[in-house]
């Protein structure tokens, strides 16, 4: 008979319950045993290092404090840096308005790894950034540039050049 039914974990799942009934009851006759097959954590966590393998590869390499956009060093008052910082799960700030030539650094404050993505694949996105491991890029030309996290895709925010 199968059952659906909560996992020690929490996880929901079918499960496959067997009976033996024996022909004949007697005192030596142990008590007839179940069988239960579930999808456990164990087993669920069979594809998690392809999904993170996948997600790295998507990311691409970079360095981690890399200059991506070319821009000259001390290139006037446009060459300010402004911070984004990635702390539980979301870029704060969300969205930033910089002057064109600005350098901006992304700092990872959260405990899992997360990458920085151009939407429009207008800047060379950023290796796995483990706990405090920065990337920064330079945007010279003016517009909105979106970006999000290839890792976590509902991470997003928006950077406007003037």
């Amino acid at each position: 008979m199968k059952t659906f039914a909560a996992t020690r974990y929490g996880a929901a799942a079918w499960t496959s319950t067997s009976t033996s009934t024996p022909a004949s009851t007697s005192a030596s006759t142990p008590a007839p045993t179940s069988v239960r097959r579930s999808l456990t954590p164990f087993r669920l966590r069979a594809f998690m290092p392809f999904a993170v393998w996948a997600a790295l590869s998507l990311a691409g390499p970079a360095s981690a404090a890399s200059n991506d956009a070319g821009a000259a060093p001390g290139a006037g008052a446009a060459s300010a840096t402004y911070r984004i910082e990635i702390h539980d799960f979301a870029f704060s700030p969300k969205e930033l308005t910089v002057p064109a030539g600005a350098r901006i650094v992304w700092t990872n404050r959260d405990d899992e790894p997360h990458t920085v993505v151009s939407a429009a694949g207008t800047f060379k996105p950023s290796r796995a950034l483990d706990t405090d491991d920065s990337f920064s890029t330079v945007l010279d030309k003016p517009g909105t540039y979106a970006y999000f996290c290839g890792i976590h895709p509902m991470m997003v925010g928006k950077i406007t050049v003037r």
